[in-house]
């Protein structure tokens, strides 16, 4: 059985088992008529995905991605075994390569912005000074080739078919969890989780992992924003403990892009679900989420928030202003604070506090995150396609 004789059983039991939403996206957003694009002539593929002046690469890489699991199901490609990345360079790259579809400056080496990387302390529990070097977004890498969009363009796809439950990381593509982020499942209290973008403040992490007096809660520490493929790992080790609910706390920076970090985490883990339906059609989640947003401005001092970066010079003033109607921003200024600047034994208390609350059963004196995000936060925040339509 080739790819293309398997189709009609993988549509009938995708259109049974995901939500209608999920259905119509899959449908509208991969062309499920197309041809074996591994077989198509140069000119049919510009043709078939033409797009303004160029091609739609989005709609391009989703068909491609689409086929590409049809054919590990059938044996005609082998699981990737690899990252995410590893899928562009085994399949994508020379696809596009063969069919001439990269721009004259595609081949160019990729620009990086260079980045101090903090170190991760070692496992006993001490903490650490950070030493980082902060762009304004807390993605440090900044890719500027057509060729590093592509690639971006082509995870931020692989991870809408998790997002709308087509398919998972882990099955068919065999994709393995990424080192950019660290993470424990609490030996006592489980559902609680401790997050951190900080992958230098693994220090924390590894205290509140430890605690003693059935005080051991789950703890992640990131460099950035955590992978989706990270938080599907992390959340199957969860389920199956027995997790139905989870309680987040995060310390992340003051800023929009810590505030929409925490926003993501929160968004991803309500996503996982069973391949149960409720009564309306809904796919069973895994988790029950509640996210706190620990960082605070009463957690710095006069001297941190004077030294606090103005936002209002800030290019993008949608973005910063929808992130103050949420936050109120400090004493209603669009002011961002890094978390490195706090001092470690407060960063520690205020975890500490949050924990004491929620075992007492009291409701803790921090935000909590809204399910929608704020605005449109989530398309300035996001890194739109800029080779066509998403």
């Amino acid at each position: 059985m080739n790819w293309q004789e398997k189709l009609p059983e993988v549509l009938t039991r995708l259109q049974s088992d995901v939500e209608e939403a999920d259905w119509k996206w899959l449908t509208s957003q991969v062309a499920l008529d197309c041809p074996d694009l591994d077989k198509m002539e140069p000119d049919e593929v510009r043709r078939r995905f033409a797009f303004k002046t160029g091609i739609n690469n989005s709609r391009l890489t989703r068909t491609f991605i689409w086929q590409a699991w049809l054919k590990i199901m059938v044996k005609e490609y082998e699981p990737v075994m690899g990252n995410i990345r590893s899928f562009w360079y085994q399949h994508l790259e020379n696809f596009y390569r063969s069919h001439g579809l990269f721009t004259p400056t595609a081949l160019e080496p990729p620009t990086e912005e260079p980045y101090i990387q903090s170190a991760i302390p070692p496992d006993d529990g001490s903490p650490r000074s950070e030493d980082e070097a902060l762009d304004e977004d807390p993605v440090r890498w900044k890719r500027t080739s057509a060729e590093d969009k592509l690639i971006n363009t082509m995870t931020e796809v692989m991870s809408k078919f998790v997002e709308h439950h087509i398919f998972r990381y882990q099955d068919e593509f065999s994709f393995q969890i990424p080192m950019d982020s660290r993470c424990l499942v609490g030996r006592d209290r489980r559902k609680m989780l401790f997050f951190t973008e900080k992958e230098g403040m693994w220090w924390l992490c590894n205290q509140l992992h430890k605690a003693r007096n059935k005080r051991s809660i789950s703890v992640m520490a990131s460099r950035g924003e955590p992978s989706y493929l990270t938080l599907e790992y992390f959340a199957d080790q969860l389920a199956a403990l027995g997790v139905s609910e989870l309680l987040i706390a995060t310390l992340c920076d003051f800023d929009p892009w810590g505030f929409w970090i925490s926003w993501n985490l929160d968004h991803k883990f309500r996503s996982f679900c069973s391949k149960q339906k409720d009564k309306d059609g809904k796919l069973i989640p895994f988790f029950k989420v509640t996210t706190y947003l620990l960082t605070t401005p009463d957690l710095f001092t006069p001297e941190q928030i004077k030294a606090g970066r103005d936002l209002s010079k800030f290019k993008d003033q949608t973005l910063i202003q929808n992130w103050l109607k949420v936050t109120h921003g400090v004493h209603g200024k669009p002011i961002g604070l890094h978390i490195d600047v706090v001092n470690p034994r407060l960063k520690r208390q205020r975890v500490d506090d949050w924990i004491e609350d929620i075992l007492a059963h009291v409701k803790p004196p921090y935000p909590t995150l809204p399910k929608k995000a704020p605005g449109k936060m989530s398309k300035v925040l996001l890194p739109n396609d800029t080779f066509g339509e998403s």
